[in-house]
């Protein structure tokens, strides 16, 4: 029964926004470098968690993680236009299903480099 209990929304500290951030980064770049122009939103963050698995041990850790990455990737797309929507969206889409990439106007090589 109080599994419909919704979690206050998390803070994350700098650093693991700038962690993740760059990691989201590296791995659009490594794509598109392989020649795929966009990546779903969710293959993204199953790529994430897949990179923290060590670190995760409980349910929990996994939900908390899902969280953060999720996060992460929607102020990326929010601001500073770090990310963008790859195409428009069909009707009924929910964003983590739409296709995302680095905006152009990003150097992954620098992106949070300079913190």
């Amino acid at each position: 029964e109080g599994s419909s209990e919704r979690r206050a929304p998390r803070t994350i500290k700098v650093e693991q926004y700038k962690e993740c951030a760059s990691l989201i980064g590296m791995h659009l770049n490594k794509c598109h470098e392989a020649g795929q122009e966009s990546v779903k939103w969710d293959d993204v963050a199953m790529w994430y968690l897949e990179q923290k698995e060590d670190e995760l041990i409980t349910e929990e850790d996994v939900e908390d993680t899902n969280e953060l990455v999720n996060g992460v990737i929607n102020k990326m797309m929010a601001e500073g236009g770090t990310l963008m929507f790859m195409g428009l969206p069909e009707k009924g889409q929910k964003k983590e299903e739409r296709m995302i990439a680095l905006h152009p106007s990003v150097d992954p090589r620098t992106l949070y480099a300079s913190y």
